[in-house]
């Protein structure tokens, strides 16, 4: 959907390009961190495997910012 939005607006290719790279960037590290964690997929399932709790709260902590700054600068960029 974001796409055919931004097709109609004065959004140019490379700032969407740019943007949208640095947007999904922290996503796909993190997602490669949590899967280099799993050995199998039966230690996932029997909860064998995952970060420790010092690493989740990290984790957690970069989330709610980054969550908190999305949200903000939507505001600002919506008003």
């Amino acid at each position: 959907m974001l796409n055919y939005a931004l097709s109609v607006t004065g959004v140019g290719f490379w700032q969407y390009a740019v943007s949208s790279a640095v947007a999904v960037l922290p996503w796909n590290v993190t997602f490669a961190y949590f899967g280099s964690l799993a050995h199998t997929m039966a230690d996932v399932i029997d909860g064998n495997t995952g970060p420790g709790t010092r690493t989740s709260i990290i984790f957690l902590g970069i989330s709610g910012v980054m969550l908190a700054v999305a949200v903000t600068y939507t505001t600002i960029i919506a008003k």
